[in-house]
């Protein structure tokens, strides 16, 4: 198995554990007051958006082949990295309001 076709999959999972955190995360801004849960829903929503981006990219790479493979997955890698970054700030903010 080639890397390109591990990292499509390591993706795929990613994905699978985001999706159970994007749920949990939506039913507790549910909890909070105002001001806070439009700042959450706010960071929810850059959060979709970078998910759709890495679906694209991780599809995209599927198709890539040579020197494109390794810009693509430079390009997942920092988009995860920005996913990972705005779960850790959205739970800072409802852990923060909760305690």
């Amino acid at each position: 198995m080639s890397s390109h076709h591990e990292m499509i999959e390591n993706i795929t999972s990613t994905l699978d554990e985001w999706d159970y955190k994007f749920d949990r995360l939506e039913h507790r801004i549910r909890d909070l007051p105002g001001e806070v849960s439009d700042q959450v829903r706010y960071k929810l929503d850059q959060l979709q958006q970078q998910k759709s981006k890495l679906i694209a990219r991780s599809r995209a790479l599927e198709q890539e082949a040579g020197e494109a493979i390794e810009q693509a997955e430079e390009s997942i890698e920092d988009i995860g990295e920005t996913i990972r970054l705005l779960f850790e700030e959205i739970e800072l903010d409802v852990n923060v309001e909760f305690s």
